[in-house]
């Protein structure tokens, strides 16, 4: 008779040793038959697919890939810049016969962490978010390892990654098309209810690594208040009504990108999309990313390619009020992506002290994360005043 136990399932996956074990309640024998049974294997690895890479690949990488693509003769990799994951990729494949299809992405990850995205695409993405707007997932290339899988989409061929874009081209319909087209089913599908916005983003790991902050906050020249009570203070606002809705959750330019000629908007990048928050979310990261972060990456160098706002700008950017946005006339075309950003939050009826916290939570995280410390501290004394308005405003 089998103890009640856990017994511990493994299977040899194409070449790769114990690419896939899990472990099953083992009190009777047929459960453990019918979970074998019912275990998919995925593809063999193609020991001929011949694989170029312009970086070093791990061998569970080369693995993955040559089980993902196996139905290919050659591939080429080259890593893509810009995004927090370093292992993702663009791939192009063809056929022994030069035939070549278009170009796929691929990010590898933690195997959990990756089901989980491929989950929230199937869940919350796929039926929500039109067609032309999201680069489709192909799920039948999405391999898993022991450790590590692959999610597999295919590549935003003919477009410019948004903050490039926003440099060449006028941001106005761009920001349209994001939040009334590709966004639209999922901000039409709002529901009203009596939250603490300050407390919600901090429970969204946004904000609250104090121990990030303590050389911030003394490279501020101002009076400000310390980390933990200016993230205290965030975390005790009182609570506001507002609208609650499912959201892309990571509305940063390198998940954005433009078609040339038709402003058309396509997202990548969904695993926070399962989440139901403040309406104000997307707008408020958008809003900080285009005015903080490099503009744009030069892949292989990571060189800045054009120059980041000036602090007397951005100083003005986030100078409360924040709706609607007064800054006089900037001749950059980032202030007018923003400026058609807050103009979106008004027609959405987002108050003034919500969007004030939603940012400054925003702020906070750029005083953690950030890559220049002066900019850093100016992210965090703006965060403060943003604070010091929604108390004073009650």
């Amino acid at each position: 008779m089998l103890a009640p136990a856990s017994i511990a399932v493994a299977s040899v996956v194409g070449r790769e040793p114990h690419s896939s074990c899990k472990t099953v309640p083992g009190w009777l024998p047929h459960e453990l038959a019918e979970e074998c049974a019912r275990h998919e294997p995925g593809p063999p690895a193609n020991a001929l697919l011949r694989i170029e890479a312009t970086f070093s690949l791990t061998e569970s990488h080369e693995v993955l890939l040559r089980r993902a693509f196996q139905d290919f003769a050659g591939l080429r990799a080259a890593r893509l810049f810009g995004g927090a994951n370093p292992n993702v990729w663009r791939i192009d494949a063809a056929h022994n016969d030069g035939r070549a299809c278009d170009p796929f992405v691929v990010k590898a990850d933690r195997r959990m962490r990756i089901t989980e995205e491929i989950e929230v695409v199937e869940q919350f993405v796929n039926e929500y978010v039109p067609f032309p707007n999201r680069a489709p997932v192909s799920l039948d290339r999405c391999v898993s390892g022991a450790h590590e899988r692959l999610i597999v989409s295919m590549f935003v061929d003919r477009a410019m990654r948004l903050d490039e874009y926003i440099l060449s081209g006028s941001p106005g319909q761009v920001i349209t098309n994001l939040f009334d087209v590709a966004l639209r089913t999922w901000r039409a599908n709002r529901r009203m209810e009596a939250r603490q916005v300050g407390k919600e983003f901090g429970a969204l790991g946004i904000f609250g690594r104090t121990q990030l902050l303590q050389a911030v906050a003394r490279n501020v020249g101002a009076t400000v208040a310390s980390p933990q009570e200016l993230v205290r203070r965030l975390q005790d606002l009182p609570q506001q009504e507002i609208a609650l809705a499912y959201g892309h959750g990571d509305l940063h330019p390198r998940n954005i990108y433009v078609r040339h000629n038709t402003a058309e908007v396509v997202l990548i990048d969904f695993p926070r999309s399962g989440e139901m928050t403040a309406l104000s979310r997307d707008p408020a990261t958008l809003d900080v990313a285009l005015a903080l972060y490099p503009t744009r990456l030069d892949s292989p160098t990571r060189k800045r390619v054009a120059e980041r706002l000036s602090r007397d700008v951005i100083r003005r950017l986030y100078t409360p009020p924040l709706l609607p946005l007064a800054v006089g006339r900037i001749e950059d075309p980032r202030i007018e992506a923003v400026r058609h950003i807050r103009v979106q939050v008004q027609g959405d009826g987002i108050s003034e002290a919500e969007y004030e916290i939603a940012v400054a939570s925003y702020l906070l995280r750029f005083a953690e994360r950030g890559d220049v410390m002066a900019l850093r501290a100016l992210a965090y004394e703006l965060a403060d005043r943003l604070l010091n308005s929604v108390s004073r405003r009650g």
